[in-house]
């Protein structure tokens, strides 16, 4: 079993769709690593391995249905597969600096669009 340490992201939307509140939140033989892409690198390295990961690093990987719906874009867009979370900004008053200019750049940036429409799914 591969996830994320405790209150990751990915780990709390685990936890929230798919576990009942009594349940254990580790599990015997549990590894846990911080990043999608380290998670992504040890579910490929073994024939045998189950874990959870942000839809953005899937690719080549087998991705498991919940309740008959399938894992994909559309249907987390849809709000039909069971687990999935929102991405937001938050800053500490208003931004200015860098900070003003990266969230105007992924707002308005064509390049940025593209980004966003193939590693992840956008609101509409």
């Amino acid at each position: 079993m591969v996830g994320y340490a405790a209150g990751e992201g990915a780990q709390v939307v685990v936890e929230n769709a798919f576990l009942d509140p009594a349940t254990p939140r580790s599990f015997p033989g549990m590894v846990t690593k911080q990043t999608g892409p380290e998670v992504r690198g040890l579910l490929r390295s073994g024939p045998a391995r189950i874990g959870w990961l942000d839809l953005a690093f899937t690719k080549g990987l087998h991705r498991i249905p919940i309740d008959g719906k399938a894992c994909t874009q559309t249907a987390v867009q849809r709000r039909t597969y069971p687990a999935r979370r929102g991405l937001n900004y938050v800053t500490r008053g208003r931004p200015s600096g860098a900070a003003a200019a990266f969230i105007r750049w992924t707002r308005t940036s064509k390049i940025a669009r593209r980004i966003v429409d193939r590693d992840y799914v956008p609101v509409r």
